[in-house]
């Protein structure tokens, strides 16, 4: 379970320091942005999971999850709060440097995908570059 909180948060974070994406999230009124996260294909992510990831990342992100990407988009196809949505893929058990498939959207119009490449070293796992495949 370490594994996929320590690369949710790695994922976040990337995507807050506007690493692959066109521009950070809007801050939200407390000065945090806005994060929504959502498993591939509608995949259900963890609620421990859920919950270790939000704590991890409380101070800095305003991070919610939804089960269906559905449920980050206001009634005009934006984002909630102006926010971002990520949807991760599946990531892998066992192996040091893996890739996960990603979407990243603002609004229903603006998406771009994305393959992340991480790196485990130790008990810190990090994003070691990130394409865009559209």
């Amino acid at each position: 379970m370490d594994r996929v909180v320590d690369t949710y948060e790695s994922a976040v974070r990337s995507f807050v320091r506007d690493d692959p994406t066109p521009a950070p999230p809007v801050s939200s009124l407390d000065g945090r942005p806005v994060v929504y996260v959502v498993g591939s294909d509608g995949d259900p992510i963890d609620p421990r999971i859920q919950a270790a990831v939000v704590k991890r990342l409380v101070n800095d992100v305003d991070l919610r999850f939804a089960d269906h990407r559905q449920e980050a988009f206001d009634g005009d196809g934006v984002v909630h709060d102006g926010g971002a949505l990520i949807e991760l893929g599946s990531i892998p058990d066992d192996e040091e440097r893996f890739d996960v498939e990603a979407v990243w959207q603002r609004s229903r119009a603006e998406r771009r995908e994305l393959a992340m490449s991480f790196q485990v070293e130790g008990e810190e796992v990090t994003v070691t570059g990130t394409s865009v495949l559209d």
